[in-house]
C-alpha cells in the first residue's frame, strides 16, 4: 500500500532530523 510507504518515509525522515539535531 503506497500510504504505508510513504507514512514510513516521513518517519525515517523524522528520525534522521531528530539525530541531526541533536549532534
Amino acid at each position: 500500500v503506497p500510504g504505508i510507504v510513504a507514512l514510513e518515509l516521513k518517519q525515517d525522515n523524522y528520525a534522521s532530523s531528530v539525530q541531526l539535531n541533536k549532534m
